[in-house]
């Protein structure tokens, strides 16, 4: 006996989609009664996005920069093993949600040879955990930090330049936190680069008048681009995580220096390395 088959019914559609493109700014916009969840931005190019639900910044999500890896590019690797899911890992397990009132923006500082997005569309009542659209109180926070200063001179360089969004928190050697302002650090990064021997070999790391990690004989921590401690490679495992996360209280004032040695020939130029603070930024709580 032959069996009757249901030929036209509509095969169910996968909660996980993706949007492969190459303009350095794009937006998803969810059909009414649904919304998108960001899952990962793959990137190759670029050394970072920012992330807005509607015309709010969630974060700037750093991707590569020079010896750091914070995600991969598309065929790289793993779409998992990408900054986001790193952070809901190690830092805060939330997802970036958008709604057809507030699309999801994704604006790289360069246009990228090939950028991949990997996001839900799920219905209104249907989650995958909690979600964030950049109006909380708590958010995920990645502090971007540079030198002004081009190294020609073997000593002490100031990173003293922040490459953040404008209205965002820009922290920078000699800043304080501002009031009603707690950024809980749980993990540090450095792109370090040198220029034939001259190089950054050690970050200094200081809340008020106490150096993190080594506050006895204030080394600081091995930059150099053969000992980067704080090298951070997603698709190696790689990061400077702390075991506990170093609260940077209202008012506590922030210490940022290399230290820098000059071969005597290849000058350093300006904004080559960068300093990362990643975190959780917690607005209105002492």
């Amino acid at each position: 006996m032959a069996e009757d088959y249901a030929v036209f019914e509509k095969a169910p559609l996968t909660d996980i989609r993706r949007y492969e493109t190459t303009s350095q700014t794009l937006t998803l916009t969810p059909k009414v009664g649904h919304k998108f969840i960001l899952d990962e931005v793959l990137a190759d190019g670029p050394s970072y996005a920012d992330i807005k639900v509607g015309n709010t910044l969630v974060m700037r999500v750093p991707i590569a920069k020079n010896d750091c890896v914070f995600t991969p590019k598309p065929g790289g690797y793993s779409p998992s093993a990408g900054f986001l899911n790193w952070l809901r890992k190690y830092v805060m397990g939330a997802f970036i949600k958008a709604t057809p009132d507030k699309p999801l923006s994704i604006e790289f500082d360069a246009a990228p040879t090939k950028a991949t997005i990997y996001y839900y569309d799920l219905p209104d009542n249907v989650s995958v955990g909690a979600e964030i659209t950049g109006v909380e109180d708590t958010l995920p926070y990645v502090g971007i930090i540079t030198h002004s200063a081009a190294v020609s001179a073997s000593g002490t360089v100031d990173f003293d330049t922040p490459v953040m969004p404008t209205g965002s928190l820009a922290l920078k050697d000699g800043a304080r936190v501002p009031a009603n302002v707690v950024l809980n650090v749980y993990a540090l990064a450095f792109a370090s680069v040198a220029n034939g021997g001259s190089k950054f070999t050690h970050l200094h790391v200081w809340a008020q008048d106490v150096e993190l990690l080594t506050p006895e004989d204030h080394v600081g921590v091995s930059v150099d681009p053969d000992y980067n401690e704080l090298k951070f490679d997603v698709t190696k495992l790689q990061a400077f995580v702390l075991k506990t996360p170093y609260p940077y209280k209202p008012g506590y004032l922030l210490t940022l220096k290399g230290d820098a040695v000059y071969d005597g020939t290849n000058t350093l130029g300006a904004e080559t390395n960068y300093a990362y603070i990643i975190g959780l930024l917690k607005i209105g709580k002492a």
